[in-house]
C-alpha cells in the first residue's frame, strides 16, 4: 500500500472511550478508521469488504480470541484475513497473547492497552500494510492462474471448508473440494493430476477420515500424496491414529492462515 489513507483498518473493542482514542490517533496518522463493540455490527462491515486490516483491543484476551472466533467465518466470505489482525492487551495478559499470535489467531500483539504509543500502533499497522500487499501480489498470480501448488480440501461442514478454501487461494493454490471420504476418493480417480497434498477432516458422515486415509495409502499411484489431518479439537488419540495409517501432520481447527501456510511450507517444499 502506498499511502495509509488507501488503507481501511477496523477497531473492535469493549471499551467506547478507548476506541475512540485508537480511532483518533490512527485518523490523524491518515488511516480510513471505524470503530465498534458490537460483533454484529464487525460482521456486516467485514461481510461489506470495508476493513483490510483489523484491530482486536480486549481487556480479557479470551474476549478478544471469542470474537475472532465468531468473525473468521464471515471473513471467508470477503476479503478480509483475520489471521492479519492486531492483537492489542495488557501487560498481566501477554502470555497468552503471544500464545494466540503463536496459534495464529493474529499476526501480531502489543501491550498497548490503554494506548500509551501511538508510534508503536502505527508502526505494527505498517508491518500489516506490508503483508497484505504480499498477499495482494499472491492473489493477482492466482487470479492469472499462476498456481504454486494443487491442494485437495475434504471437508464435511461448509463453513469450514469455505474459509480453508479461501486461504489456500489467497496463498496462491488450486483447491479441490470433496465433502466426505468418499468424494475425495471419487475425484482422485476423475479429476487428474493428483493434488500435491490433501487436506483430510476425521469425523465425517458416510466414509470417515480414517478410511479414506487407509484407502489412498493402498493405492499404488496415490499412496505418495502427503496427507495433513483437520481435527476439531486437540484430540491425541485421534490424530495418532491418523498418522499411524499413513497421515504426515495435523492442523486443529478453526484452521489460521499462518499455520496453514507453515505446515504447506514443511510438507511441499
Amino acid at each position: 500500500m502506498s499511502t495509509h489513507a488507501q488503507t481501511r483498518v477496523l477497531v473492535i473493542g469493549d471499551n467506547p472511550l478507548e476506541n475512540t482514542n485508537l480511532k483518533n490517533a490512527l485518523n490523524a496518522a491518515g488511516y480510513k478508521v471505524s470503530s465498534t463493540i458490537d460483533v454484529n455490527e464487525a460482521k456486516e462491515l467485514i461481510a461489506k469488504n470495508w476493513p483490510d486490516l483489523l484491530i482486536f483491543s480486549f481487556y480479557e484476551v479470551g474476549q478478544a480470541e471469542a470474537a475472532y472466533r465468531e468473525l473468521i467465518f464471515v471473513s471467508a466470505e470477503s476479503t478480509c484475513e483475520l489471521g492479519e489482525s492486531l492483537l492489542l492487551c495488557r501487560a498481566n495478559h501477554e502470555a497468552k497473547a503471544f500464545d494466540l499470535c503463536m496459534n495464529g489467531f493474529f499476526y501480531l500483539y502489543l501491550v498497548e492497552r490503554p494506548l500509551n504509543s501511538e508510534y508503536a500502533v502505527r508502526m505494527a499497522l505498517h508491518l500489516l500494510e506490508q503483508k497484505l500487499s504480499s498477499r495482494s501480489l499472491v492473489e493477482k498470480h492466482a487470479a492469472e492462474g499462476r498456481h504454486t501448488y494443487k491442494v485437495m480440501v475434504v471437508e464435511d461442514e461448509d463453513l469450514q471448508r469455505k474459509v480453508i478454501e479461501k486461504m489456500l487461494k489467497t496463498l496462491g493454490h488450486a483447491v479441490s473440494l470433496a465433502t466426505d471420504g468418499q468424494q475425495a476418493l471419487d475425484l482422485l480417480t476423475q479429476d487428474p493430476p493428483l493434488p500435491h497434498l490433501i487436506l483430510m477432516d476425521i469425523r465425517m458422515p458416510g466414509m470417515d477420515g480414517f478410511e479414506a486415509i487407509t484407502r489412498i495409502k493402498q493405492h499404488e499411484t496415490w499412496q505418495k500424496v502427503p496427507i495433513i489431518i483437520l481435527s476439531s479439537n486437540r484430540d491425541i488419540e485421534s490424530v495418532t491414529t491418523g498418522i499411524k495409517k499413513g497421515a504426515v501432520d495435523f492442523i486443529v481447527k478453526p484452521v489460521s492462515q499462518l499455520i496453514l501456510k507453515k505446515k504447506l511450507d514443511s510438507h511441499l517444499s
